[in-house]
């Protein structure tokens, strides 16, 4: 899991969705900002997932790929990212997830 140092807080996501770039993809929509550290939140509509337990999985699993990526530096400091998931991120498995991240963030 990312550790909360690094999550973003409910302003800084509106921060983030107002003033930051827009990426699409099959998977999410990626909102990028210009920041000193790298931060991370995970956005899930309950329009894509009704249950709580479904959308905290998909937050969980996008986290996990992201950690796993910020350890191994993969993640270009000095962004912070928002996403927005598909309904499909659930059966993506995580080398498709970590490859797709990595197009945009590295």
């Amino acid at each position: 899991m990312l550790p909360k140092t690094n999550k973003l807080s409910g302003h800084e996501t509106t921060q983030v969705l107002k003033g930051g770039d827009k990426i699409y993809t099959p998977l999410f929509t990626l909102y990028l900002k210009k920041e000193k550290d790298f931060k991370a939140g995970v956005v899930v509509s309950k329009k894509l997932k009704f249950l709580a337990v479904e959308r905290n999985r998909a937050k969980r699993r996008v986290y996990c790929v992201l950690d796993g990526m910020a350890k191994e530096k993969q993640i270009s400091k000095g962004w912070i990212v928002v996403f927005l998931k598909d309904s499909q991120i659930l059966k993506t498995p995580f080398s498709e997830m970590i490859k797709e991240i990595s197009k945009y963030l590295a």
